[in-house]
């Protein structure tokens, strides 16, 4: 379970549908990113807007349509966006650690019986 601004969200790495929604849109960030990085002249309202719209699109890929609005309500902040996003990702780092430990162990057990 995870926790952002004061929502609980489910959360689990291990699950194939969700890693196959995180994969997803983890790429689609990546080419929103490479996209504003090719506009120019960009304004910063208008950045700090194409910035927050790609981590909205990314939570409503994750978590569901409707996760953005749920977390951020009509806010457009790009502070508050990428804490929650750096949380994501956190909770996914953190969960894959824990699944290396677990598969360490038992690769350990497997050797140590041959």
């Amino acid at each position: 379970m995870l926790e952002i601004n004061g929502v609980k969200l489910e959360f689990d790495m291990l699950d194939a549908d969700t890693a196959e929604r995180y994969e997803q849109a983890l790429a689609a960030m990546e080419k929103a990113v490479e996209a504003l990085g090719a506009k120019e002249n960009m304004g910063l309202a208008e950045n700090i807007r194409s910035q927050c719209q790609a981590i909205f699109d990314f939570f409503n890929v994750v978590f569901g349509e409707g996760t953005d609005k749920a977390l951020f309500g009509d806010k457009v902040n790009l502070g508050i966006c990428m804490d929650a996003y750096d949380q994501v990702i956190d909770a996914a780092n953190n969960q894959r650690i824990q699944y290396e430990s677990r598969l360490e162990k038992y690769y350990t057990a497997a050797r140590a019986a041959r």
